[in-house]
């Protein structure tokens, strides 16, 4: 039997629902676990796990269809334009993003734009924050089931999101040549290295004002050779070819 552990695992912050999550993991993976041989897409929920289960658990990322990514790196930046998705915000906290963007607006004369795709909370969110009339650099736009549609649009990709397991939105943005601003939560650090990223404190608004603030700023042709090597580097390290290999050899290991 083998498990594959790719959705994020946490407890809900309430004490009573926690302890009986607390139950439900330590008898699916303390006991059922026992007989199961496991992979993760993320070490966040390799170390989760090994709190009710020490036996080994195999670290293999997701892998990413490159092949239906347009890669280019000739971006637009009048106006310089942040794309970000929606989602449940309690996991993608989209929230950050546009306080942030309020921050910089105030100090900011270069011209910018946010664009939020239409996710689940992100309507709610933007209401709450923002109010019904949308300032004239905050976007919602739809979802694209063909995504270089969109980034092919924009300038850089954020993720301020609080609970990932492996971000293929981190890994196709910045094979398609985009610089990323993202947090600095662990399952999304193994991005984090690479010269095209720009990572900020979770959950600090003013630091990824600052990130923002930053890649607006820097050169555009040291910019474009740094976006250049991230590319080259995820494009190899996360290919569906790599997670095939690694997948493979998991399973001859049995």
């Amino acid at each position: 039997m083998v498990w594959q552990l790719h959705d994020p695992l946490s407890y809900i912050p309430h004490p009573i629902k926690a302890l009986y999550q607390r139950f439900c993991f330590y008898r699916h993976y303390g006991y059922y676990g026992r007989f199961a041989h496991i992979f993760s897409v993320s070490e966040e929920n390799v170390d989760f796990v090994h709190r009710f289960n020490k036996q080994p658990i195999t670290f293999i990322p997701n892998g990413t269809d490159t092949e239906r990514l347009h890669i280019t790196f000739e971006r637009s930046r009048k106006p310089f334009i942040f794309l970000a998705f929606g989602g449940r915000n309690i996991s993608k906290r989209i929230d950050l993003l546009i306080r942030a963007a309020q921050l910089l607006h105030k100090q900011q004369e270069q011209n910018f734009e946010v664009w939020l795709t239409n996710g689940t909370d992100t309507q709610q969110v933007v209401n709450e924050k923002v109010g019904n009339n949308l300032p004239s650099w905050l976007k919602i736009v739809e979802q694209q089931a063909d995504v270089s549609k969109l980034y092919d649009s924009v300038s850089c990709f954020v993720s301020t999101s609080e609970h990932e397991t492996f971000s293929y939105a981190i890994c196709e943005a910045s094979i398609s040549g985009l610089p990323v601003v993202q947090s600095d939560i662990e399952p999304t650090m193994w991005n984090a290295g690479n010269p095209s990223t720009f990572v900020f404190h979770f959950p600090d608004i003013k630091d990824l004002a600052e990130q923002m603030k930053k890649v607006m700023e820097y050169d555009p042709a040291q910019l474009e050779e740094r976006c250049r090597k991230t590319s080259k580097t995820n494009a190899h390290k996360y290919s569906l070819e790599t997670w095939a290999t690694k997948v493979i050899d998991f399973y001859r290991s049995l």
